[in-house]
Parts: structure tokens; sequence; C-alpha cells
């Protein structure tokens, strides 16, 4: 069966892409947190039936990697991408990889699929008792308006209200950098979007605070701290996190758009500066989804509240997304995290009923999204 969802998932992700969601409100004052008035909360996860045993033999028969040969080539065909990675892994063993339009040893840029190594780092800071999620942003970064109720929790959910520094127009059209003195000037001068606890709003501002907090507590740069914290725990190893003055050989870079400045991988921060191989980024995601670098009982937590970030289309708990298939695709559950950006797209995802992952970066506009529908529709039933 092909697994199809909404192809929209992904789009307005990514750390420089804006979105056409609703334009901040007037700003009032939010003295204290207000009880959340958004869309339903999606049910929560029971991921004891969910996580995977990396340990369990690989499944992945010759048919069916007939069948992800036939989906890569098709996908690649479809969607017109100057440079295109996927991999799949199923029930433990050998990854599969594909690329096509990439050189030897390059890697993409996986744009807010890189949220997952922020919000994991932030959670491994408070499984070491150096954070608490309760903590209001004010204690590592002063001049956030709301600051002193916002907290942690609330960045990590998307649940604060601050304005996504990224959609303004200078940003758009200039491409003016996401470091903290630029965000924090953006969020002073752009109101809340709503008070902070009171909807669900996607930001990528959230992401470059805690990416903050992870350097404040660690006294590292944030591409360093989140390495040690997070990528050396992983089985994938050819994953880079960069800084703003990163060297970027060997990475297959954004494609250039019309009109718009070339977008600098180097400067989303928390919000998404993960370089990798496909096969890398589906072994982190295996790895995180199995306990081997959060304790279970923590990644439970990630999917214990989720919230309607976008309605319809994918819901978001504690750094990571949950996409429902629709009932003609068998109502089926994916977990993982989309990401995009001027000239990239990027999905991640886990499919438990299939307890498979697959991993698709691409520069161009093309789909992810129908890329990883026909992989994962490649396998068979458990």
């Amino acid at each position: 069966m092909m697994y199809r969802f909404l192809v929209t998932a992904s789009l307005a992700l990514g750390a420089g892409c804006a979105t056409d969601q609703p334009t901040p409100k007037s700003h009032e004052s939010c003295n204290t947190v207000r009880p959340y008035s958004g869309d339903p909360l999606r049910a929560p996860i029971d991921l004891a039936t969910f996580l995977i045993d990396p340990q369990q033999e690989s499944g992945l028969t010759e048919d069916e990697k007939t069948a992800l040969q036939a989906a890569f080539s098709g996908a690649n065909e479809a969607t017109g991408a100057q440079s295109l990675t996927v991999s799949v892994w199923q029930k433990g063993g050998t990854v599969w990889t594909q690329t096509s339009g990439t050189p030897e040893g390059h890697i993409h840029y996986w744009a807010s699929v890189g949220k997952l190594v922020t919000s994991t780092a932030t959670l491994k800071l408070v499984e070491e008792g150096r954070l608490s999620l309760s903590d209001p942003i004010s204690n590592y970064v002063m001049g956030v308006p709301n600051g002193d109720i916002i907290t942690i929790r609330m960045l990590l959910n998307h649940t604060s209200g601050l304005f996504s520094a990224n959609e303004t127009e200078q940003m758009r059209k200039e491409g003016l950098q996401l470091d903290l003195e630029n965000v924090l000037s953006i969020i002073n001068e752009y109101p809340p979007y709503a008070c902070p606890g009171e909807i669900s709003r996607y930001s990528n501002t959230n992401y470059i605070l805690l990416s903050t907090v992870t350097e404040e507590i660690t006294g590292q740069p944030y591409h360093v701290a989140a390495h040690d914290l997070v990528l050396a725990q992983s089985a994938g190893r050819d994953i880079r996190l960069v800084g703003p003055n990163s060297r970027l050989d060997g990475v297959i870079l954004p494609a250039k758009q019309p009109d718009m400045p070339t977008w600098d991988v180097r400067q989303p921060r928390g919000a998404g500066v993960a370089l990798a191989s496909s096969e890398s980024m589906a072994l982190l995601l295996r790895d995180l989804m199995s306990g081997k670098i959060l304790p279970e009982e923590t990644v439970a937590k990630m999917l214990e509240t989720i919230y309607p970030t976008f309605p319809d289309v994918m819901s978001y708990g504690l750094g990571i997304m949950t996409y429902d298939l629709p009932p003609e695709a068998g109502s089926q559950l994916l977990i993982g995290h989309s990401g995009g950006a001027p000239g990239a797209r990027a999905l991640l995802v886990y499919l438990p009923a299939k307890n498979a992952i697959a991993a698709v970066a691409l520069t161009g506009e093309g789909s992810p999204e129908a890329t990883v529908n026909s992989l994962l529709g490649s396998l068979d039933d458990e």
C-alpha cells in the first residue's frame, strides 16, 4: 500500500522559511501563563508499544530491496531534485541507501530536522540534572519578552507564543543572520503570537533560544555541546553540526532560489544546522527511538502531550513531530521531524507499523514526503 499523507507537511518548517499561518496579533501584556485554548490535543502515544528493538534481526528481503530501488528511481525522476539521498532501515541490520546527484562522500543539509538534535540535547541536560523543563528562559537569556514565564518546556513544544524571527521581510530578502542579538531585536519589535501557554505555534525562535541555553549551561558553542550530548551516543557518525564560522567542505548546499539570498546553512543555530548522510540520520532516529541516547522514559515523555501545531497535518510533542496518516492509508502513525529551507527539503520518520525508518533529503523544491510515501510503501506489512 502506498502511504499517503499531506505533502504540505514540511512546508514552512525550515529555519529560513516563512509560514502562511496567522500574522502576529497586537501586543498585549502577559503577566501569567494562559490556559491552552487551541485545537484539541492529539491523544498521547503509548510509546511502550512503539519503541525500537535495534537488536532485532534484519528483515529487508531481496524483493523489498528491488521495490525500494524502483521507488527511488521513480522519486528521483518525479522530484526533479538536483541532489537526492534516501535511506531505509527496517528491523535492525544494514541501512539501505541510494543517492543521485551527490558526489561520493558529500552530505546534505537537513534544515529543521536538526531540531531533533536540539530537543534531545536539552532533554539530556534535564536528565543530568543541569536543567529543568520548568525553568524560565530568563534564567539563561535576558531580554526575551515574557521571559519570566516562558519555560524550557514551552520552547520545546512551541507554546511560548514568541514570534519566529526568520519570518521578517528583511530576513527573507536580505538573509539576516539568526544570531542571538538579531533574534532578540526582532522578537522585541514584533509582538508575540499569543501569551505563553495559550496556543501552539511553530517558531524557530524557540529553538535558537534553546541552543543558547545549551551554550550557557555547558560553556561550549552549541554545535560542539550538542555533538557531545547527542551525536556521540549514536551510530550515525556521518553527521556534522556547524557553527557560524564552520567550513562547508563536502556539503551539498541548498539550491539557489530566484530573488532570494543564498541560504547559509550555518546560521540557524538550534533551529537546524545538521549536515549529514541519510544513513546517519536514519541511525540517529533509530538510536533515539530505541532508548540508546535518552532513557526510554524520557523518550516517552516527548510524546505524552502532543499539540496540533499544524492541524490535520502534524502535531508536536517535546521536540518531535507526529504525523497521522489518513484512513485510506490505514490510519498509521509516523514519528520524526520535517525540514525545509530555501532550496532544500528533508524528512526523517519512523513508521512503527512496519518497524521502519525512512530518511530523505534533497536540494531543490521536490517532495520528500512523496518520496517517503513510495519508500515505505515498498515494504511488506509486518
